[in-house]
């Protein structure tokens, strides 16, 4: 049996194919019309490559030539070279020096190269300047009392003093080759002179050693020692721009002077000895044991020790050890000044005095005497302590006279070299002051009346420390007083008791009984040729007989005919002065004065009342 495909007819070779190609054909019909059928996505045109530059090979810059900079450290032993860029700031480093103060660096020209630094474009040789350090560790002291052991803060220095103690405080042995036309080799001062000169604190060729020297001299001394500075400090008198203001700035802002607007600089003025001690000791950093007790430092004879400027003084002129640092020195050791006293002393002929706590008396009064801010005693008139002081000279000797001695001598001198003259006349009781005019004065004019004649004792008795007190009053007249009227110096109308003359006279109290001195009554007794008479010390019973009275209220004694003074001693006797301390004296023969030829008889002063007609100079109304 076959197969039911086998039943089936086959189709021949040739149709075959040709349905195959007829099914092929209508496909690509199909996809042919599909494809013109489909949308047309337009192709995105083609993107620019961006345009890439290579990069430039780098020409290399010309490096800067270094600047070679050299630095000399170590006192100039040693150099050190840094190599700069050009235009690259620099500033120098420290260059410590022991024994020395660094100055300033400085450029082989000397041109100052400033500390703070700039840029540097060139090769530069820089040079350190030193100068040697002031000051020294052992504090020894560096000015001098004067002969009596006084300091005199007030006094002006002198240059020798100044060169003397910058030298002495650079605690060298150098000697430079400097010199002066007026200082020779061989005074004591001449290597000090010669090594600041060396050095280039001092120029010129005079130094002239003693003569003061003035405050702006003193500083451009001062602040050579010390770097340059500029503190731009104000000053009353005295502007940038003038001359010796960069010392006096210098000074003020390290604080060794005060500035202010209205402070003066005072450059022209002379240096004093305590301005000296005050700026040197703040610029070497030396200050004083403030706490050191007073047995141990002793006593200056014209400086308080509560005075605030003890210390400044006490650290230049006594021998000390310290100990810690400047602000708060110590003193390990001292060499103490000698303590005084309670009492007067004499400085030469200048009177001082020691309190009762072991002081000197500045700026005071001690036992009614007036003293200054010197510890000297003073009327309160400077030109009047003037003329006292060079009398006192001439005259008398502290060093070998007593007080009562010298008071004699000062009382017999004022009769003796005194001369009559009319004058001002004053009403009985004037007030106390009137005399400081009348003894300038006298000692001026050599002479006066009375009044001049009581001012000038007063004023010299003070001077030795007697507590004197020049009166105004009236005596009984010694000749025939024909008119008791007179108008004194304030214009006013005076009338007296009848037999009475203006008159003034001095007392001092001794032991509490007041005597009376009264050297122009004695003067106008020997002029009438009464060599005996004294009126030098007069107790109570000769105030009475003599009429002494300050005040027209005073009750008037029973009359009594013109008394005839006591004869005093022999003047030609030796004196017997009274034992000290505060005695009661005895009228002291006057010294043996030297013989004078008589005096002219003197014209009749106006408008002194007429005296009784004899050849000789008419005595005050």
């Amino acid at each position: 049996m076959s197969s039911p495909d086998q039943n089936v007819p086959r189709p021949q070779g040739p149709a075959w194919r040709l349905v195959l190609e007829i099914v092929l054909a209508l496909a690509v019909v199909v996809l042919g019309v599909l494809l013109l059928t489909k949308p047309q996505t337009p192709e995105p045109l083609p993107t620019e490559e961006p345009i890439v530059t290579p990069a430039a090979t780098p020409v290399p810059t010309p490096q800067p030539t270094p600047v070679p900079v050299s630095v000399r450290l170590h006192g100039l032993e040693e150099t050190e070279t840094l190599q700069l860029t050009p235009g690259e700031p620099f500033s120098p480093p420290d260059a410590p020096l022991e024994g020395y103060t660094f100055l300033r660096w400085q450029n082989a020209q000397g041109d100052p190269f400033p500390l703070e630094g700039q840029t540097v474009w060139e090769d530069l040789d820089l040079y350190p300047v030193y100068a040697m350090k002031l000051g020294r560790a052992d504090h020894a002291p560096y000015l001098s009392l004067d002969e009596n052991g006084a300091f005199r803060p007030g006094a002006p220095l002198t240059r020798r003093e100044a060169v003397a103690a910058l030298y002495f405080l650079l605690d060298t042995e150098l000697v430079g080759d400097g010199s002066f036309l007026d200082l020779p080799a061989e005074d004591p001062l001449f290597p000090a002179a010669a090594t600041l000169k060396q050095l280039g604190v001092l120029s010129g060729s005079r130094l002239h050693p003693d003569e003061s020297i003035t405050r702006q001299e003193f500083l451009d001394m001062l602040c050579r020692f010390f770097p340059a500075g500029r503190g731009e400090s104000v000053f009353s008198d005295l502007r940038e721009g003038d001359d010796y203001y960069p010392q006096f700035d210098a000074a003020a802002a390290r604080g060794w002077i005060e500035s202010g607007s209205d402070v003066p600089a005072r450059a022209d003025e002379e240096l004093t000895r305590l301005e000296f001690v005050t700026i040197l000791n703040t610029a070497i950093d030396r200050h004083g044991d403030r706490d050191r007790r007073a047995s141990l430092v002793g006593t200056l004879l014209d400086v308080r020790q509560d005075d605030p400027n003890f210390w400044d003084i006490a650290e230049a002129v006594i021998p000390h050890i310290p100990f810690g640092d400047s602000l708060e020195e110590r003193w390990i050791r001292s060499t103490a000044l000698p303590l005084r006293q309670e009492g007067f002393f004499f400085l030469g002929v200048e009177l001082h005095a020691i309190d009762a706590k072991g002081s000197p008396v500045v700026n005071g009064e001690y036992q009614g005497i007036l003293f200054d801010e010197n510890g000297a005693q003073t009327s309160g008139d400077p030109d009047l302590d003037q003329k006292v002081r060079e009398l006192l000279q001439k005259v008398v000797d502290p060093s070998s006279q007593t007080r009562e001695e010298m008071l004699s001598t000062l009382f017999y001198y004022t009769v003796n070299h005194l001369r009559y003259r009319t004058g001002n006349y004053y009403p009985p009781g004037e007030p106390a002051g009137w005399e400081l005019a009348e003894a300038l004065a006298a000692f001026t004019n050599g002479g006066g009346n009375c009044y001049n004649y009581a001012a000038a004792f007063c004023a010299l008795a003070r001077s030795i420390g007697y507590p004197a007190r020049a009166y105004t009053g009236y005596v009984v007249a010694d000749y025939d007083n024909k008119s008791n009227h007179y108008t004194d110096i304030h214009g006013s109308e005076i009338e007296l008791p009848a037999g009475r003359c203006p008159h003034g006279w001095v007392e001092i109290e001794f032991d509490g009984e007041s005597y009376i001195f009264d050297p122009e009554f004695l003067y106008r007794l020997r002029y009438k040729g009464n060599r005996k008479a004294n009126f030098f010390m007069l107790g109570e019973a000769d105030r009475l007989r003599y009429h002494y009275h300050t005040s027209l209220d005073e009750p008037e004694p029973t009359p009594s005919p013109t008394p005839q003074p006591t004869a005093g001693p022999d003047p030609t006797s030796d004196p017997s002065p009274t034992p000290a301390p505060a005695p009661v004296l005895s009228p002291t023969p006057e010294p043996t004065p030297t013989p004078e030829p008589t005096p002219a008889p003197e014209p009749t002063p106006a408008p002194e009342p007429t005296p009784a007609p004899e050849p000789t100079p008419a005595p005050e109304p």
